[in-house]
């Protein structure tokens, strides 16, 4: 609509518009062309066929120069070709299909019983409503403030169980919204129970710290279990803000009494001081203890009730960021699943995700990834994004959000397909157990690697009189292996598995009969196994070789560093990957190229104090961007620099007449590949190397001890777009210089 506006106000476009859309016909999913469906469809669905059809049309509307009507032929072609890419999905059996529904009323003003039967009729099995914040409820509650006077709760529980949907009771957590009255806001406010940011600013959410605010959550959603029949508790906003909170007067009493250290200068010391490991700890336990009280307390009213947890795609920076270790509450089984909000437009994005989440969760509990439909343009990007969650091992999916446009534009489009049949959700059959050895990282193996696995139907429930069950090797493309049966008298097999590199997951399909005559099916998936080529093993395990002694170093979980780990070895330096900064690891490095940690918490008191002691004994060390010691990563020799400031878009060049300069550019101003750099405050032993267009030091050098020190401000090795990149021209001389300085001996 919005291109055949355009195409009619701006004629001069339609040439360039038409041609596009042709281009785009074919773009769907994982295809590049209609060639390509075709051939994977096999001769294809009448959808596939009138997309072609249409295409041919539109390219002779191209050569009549019949501009307007090839782009409209062309954008039907589109919509075709999802269709057409919608039913080549299969339905698969045993899958959470939900969405988020951000309303205690239901979608827009359909009401609770169109927004369950609408969901029902496109194949969905269960929705998470949102019905309480940490300081609203839109039902009759003697915990929270109740805004309204309909008991909301009740009409959704009761419509969503008509259309067979399971429930999940959604609580925005510590975060108060717009909703929350004002006198019970100044009620918090008074009694020092709302979170302050590092500058003392107060914010509208509630501080994990203190026992009145966990207190209150947990009998919020207590009271919602014991009144209604939820199927589930799903806990949303279970973190902090951001990096930046909670720093309140609360925080700083409570974490001196915990800890028995005494914090002079508070905050500081405890967000780049000394004290910053042991408040990171602190802190992410403060939200674990909410998150653990939950689920106890649940499931001692309620066992049949299903603790979820709405979290961040990326665990390492989540348990930093905001102090979201859901890991952790993985394995200590607090979850029964768990669903990352992957919302992004990028496939590839989202698939990174998904793999490491699989990793993450370990097949302990089923992983169900958020897919961020409101920010996508088509149904053919949501359809990508489930096929991408069902190859990468996930156990279902999640939509944000259930509005009337998801309902119109996606739910068709996955009802062809992906969820034409029904089916019911994995968690509530978890009746079959895997044993799987660990492989090189989880369930990772490599090529040719025999697995040996053990699969039983041991917690099957006590009224399964009699069952039966096919034991599969599924591979996530949609290929199945049958490995054996399980039944009374043999309700276990092992077995030796030496599959082709790829991602497989062993299935248990079957049925439990119930009473006398009713027989109930369901399936249960093991962990996902994923076998690597040498090359991905190569790529997911850069240290698995042996280490060579006095070589260089380079900390490829750094930004950055495989990037110059890459560029060193072009320049026949001998460098070697590095994954951890242990002792034994610094043992066997002359240098060590430190690119700045992606996960701050590793650069906590005890390894900076170790790196300093081996640099001061002989070493030589290289730090890039907050590395030098901003933000929250400490200055490990502050006597030589740390970092002061970090502008964008000044160029750089070298300065001074130290040796390591000798083969730089000292005229010329140099762009950097990423889009800052940090600036430095020169500490009384170091020496500056180069400067930027404000003639600030933006790399320096140290001789701590017997050993040398450089500290770069530039993200060496990293692009602008956060992906590694090789360091060219100025930037590899520079790297390649510093090394070479570093190594030398006679120090």
């Amino acid at each position: 609509m919005l291109a055949g506006t355009v195409g009619r106000l701006l004629p001069d476009l339609r040439p360039v518009m038409a041609g596009g859309a042709l281009e785009r016909v074919g773009k769907v999913g994982e295809f590049t062309n209609l060639e390509e469906m075709w051939r994977e469809a096999r001769g294809g669905s009448g959808p596939l066929k009138e997309a072609r059809k249409l295409r041919a049309k539109a390219i002779e509307e191209m050569g009549r120069r019949s501009y307007f009507r090839a782009l409209h032929l062309a954008l039907k072609a589109r919509r075709k070709a999802v269709e057409a890419y919608a039913e080549m999905q299969p339905s698969r059996e045993g899958e959470l299909r939900a969405v988020w529904v951000h309303t205690a009323f239901g979608v827009s003003d359909w009401g609770w019983k169109k927004t369950a039967e609408v969901l029902s009729k496109y194949g969905f099995n269960a929705i998470f409503a949102n019905m309480l914040w940490g300081g609203a409820a839109y039902y009759p509650s003697e915990v929270l403030p109740v805004v309204g006077r309909r008991d909301l709760m009740a009409e959704a529980v009761n419509w969503c169980h008509r259309y067979g949907l399971e429930f999940h009771v959604w609580m925005v957590n510590n975060y108060l919204g717009s909703n929350t009255p004002e006198d019970f806001l100044e009620k918090l406010r008074a009694e020092g129970r709302l979170q302050k940011d590092k500058d003392g600013k107060e914010l509208p959410w509630l501080c994990p710290s203190d026992p009145r605010n966990r207190a209150m959550e947990r009998e919020a959603l207590l009271e919602v279990v014991r009144k209604y029949p939820v199927d589930g508790v799903h806990l949303d906003y279970i973190r902090y803000p951001g990096a930046s909170a909670c720093y309140c007067d609360g925080c700083r009493e409570r974490f001196q009494r915990d800890t028995g250290i005494k914090v002079k200068d508070w905050p500081e010391e405890v967000i780049s001081g000394p004290y910053f490991a042991d408040f990171q700890r602190w802190r992410r336990e403060q939200v674990t203890k909410l998150v653990e009280e939950i689920s106890r307390e649940v499931r001692r009213i309620r066992p049949d009730v299903k603790i979820s947890a709405a979290v961040f795609p990326d665990w390492r920076s989540a348990r930093f960021r905001v102090g979201q270790d859901w890991k952790l509450w993985v394995e200590r089984g607090y979850l029964d699943f768990v669903c990352p909000m992957d919302y992004t437009t990028d496939p590839g994005k989202f698939g990174e995700w998904v793999r490491m989440q699989s990793v993450w969760t370990g097949g302990r509990v089923p992983l169900y990834p958020g897919i961020g439909a409101y920010r996508m343009a088509d149904g053919g990007e949501v359809l990508h994004q489930v096929a991408l969650a069902r190859e990468l091992g996930a156990d279902g999916f999640v939509i944000f959000s259930y509005t009337v446009r998801t309902a119109q534009d996606f739910f068709p489009l996955l009802r062809r397909g992906a969820t034409k049949r029904t089916t019911s959700p994995p968690h509530r059959w978890d009746w079959a157990s895997f044993e799987v050895p660990e492989g090189l990282g989880g369930h990772r193996y490599s090529q040719g690697d025999p697995v040996h696995v053990r699969v039983a139907l041991d917690r099957l429930p006590k009224w399964a009189r009699k069952f039966r069950a096919e034991v599969v090797l599924e591979k996530t493309d949609g290929e199945a292996k049958r490995l054996g049966v399980l039944k009374p008298g043999s309700p276990s097999i092992s077995t030796t598995l030496e599959p082709e590199p790829g991602t497989y997951r062993i299935a248990v399909r079957g049925w439990a009969k119930k009473g006398w005559w009713r027989k109930e099916r369901f399936v249960s998936r093991s962990p996902v196994i994923r076998v690597l080529t040498p090359q991905e093993v190569a790529e997911e395990f850069p240290c698995l070789g042996p280490r060579p002694e006095g070589g260089v170093g380079v900390y490829v979980e750094g930004l950055g560093g495989r990037a110059i780990l890459e560029a060193l070895r072009e320049e026949g330096l001998p460098a070697f990957p590095v994954c951890e900064l242990s002792q034994d690891v610094l043992s066997s490095c002359r240098v060590l190229v430190l690119a700045q940690p992606k996960d701050v918490l590793v650069w906590d008191m005890e390894t900076r104090g170790r790196i300093k002691r081996w640099v001061e004994e002989g070493g030589g060390l290289l730090v890039t961007h907050d590395a030098v010691g901003y933000g929250f990563l400490a200055p490990i020799f502050p006597e030589v620099a740390r970092g002061e400031g970090r502008p964008e878009g000044r160029r750089w060049r070298a300065a001074g007449d130290h040796p390591l300069c000798e083969d730089l550019d000292k005229i010329n101003w140099h762009p950097h590949r990423y889009h800052d750099h940090v600036t430095l405050k020169l500490g009384p032993e170091g020496i500056v190397l180069a400067v930027d267009e404000g003639m600030e030091p933006v790399v320096a050098a140290g001789t701590p001890g017997r050993g040398r020190y450089v500290a770069c401000g530039l993200a060496l090795g990293l692009g602008a777009d956060d992906k590694d990149e090789l360091p060219e021209d100025q930037e590899r001389e520079l790297l390649v210089s510093s090394v070479r300085w570093l190594m030398e001996d006679g120090r």
